[in-house]
This record gives structure tokens, sequence and C-alpha cells, in this order.
């Protein structure tokens, strides 16, 4: 079964935006975390929260919330995937591997983003498309 890739919207003054980014990104910075380990998909729990006024026409299901929905979110009962030693393990690696916090690393960052925006090589999440201006 073919379904029509989500699309949210987002207006700025009179210009309408297809937003999709931080979905992409959250489905990026899965992708990026699975590669430091042997772990699948299934093993995150991927969740996009929007803070602030957001208002959606339709549901986005439940990887998508607003932040009075959070705390619902994460005391739901989910089967226990690692032990401490193995959590311990992760965040070490996680925190080895990243890194350092500045804002010469932030801009780094989006610089990196926006060469492979430019170049085409921006990692999509299933079901959604490129930002693109409409009016």
């Amino acid at each position: 079964m073919v379904t029509k890739p989500v699309r949210m919207n987002s207006r700025v003054k009179s210009v309408r935006f297809i937003v999709g980014k931080e979905l992409r990104q959250n489905y990026g910075h899965v992708k990026a975390l699975q590669a430091l380990f042997t772990l699948s998909e299934s093993d995150f729990i991927p969740l996009v929260v929007f803070t602030g006024s957001a208002e959606f026409k339709t549901d986005l299901g439940p990887k998508v919330l607003k932040l009075h929905q959070l705390v619902e979110a994460l005391s739901a009962d989910r089967p226990v995937l690692f032990d401490e030693m193995k959590l311990t393990y992760i965040v070490g690696r996680i925190e080895m591997k990243r890194l350092p916090r500045s804002s010469a690393t932030d801009e780094n960052h989006r610089e990196f983003v926006r060469r492979r925006i430019a170049n085409g090589k921006v990692v999509r999440a299933a079901g959604f498309e490129p930002a693109t201006p409409t009016v």
C-alpha cells in the first residue's frame, strides 16, 4: 500500500513552508547512534517534542508530541532493553565520541547539514519530503 508523504505546514508572515526538518533531524540522529553500536532501530524511542505553540491539523502519530504530553510518553510501560552495565557503556561511548560542546561545534554541524542539503545528500525519514517554501 502506497501512502502519501506526511506534510506539516508552518506559516511565517505570508509564506507557508512544508516542515519535516525536525523529524528528518531526529531520524539522522538515530542513524548516527546506530553507527556507534550494534543496536536496531527498535532499540530507540524516537520522539520529536514541540515546545512552542505549534498547532497540528492532523494527528502526526505517537512519535510527535507537544511538551505537555512528554511526561506521559516517557512514563509509559515498555520492556527493559538494557541492563545498567550496558546503559553505562552506551552513555560513556556517546560521551567519548561526541565533539566538544562549543558554539564552534554547533556552527560546524550547521554548516555540515547545509552542505548535505546543497549536495542533495540529506538523510530523509521515510514519508517526508524536503522543506520547500510554498505561497
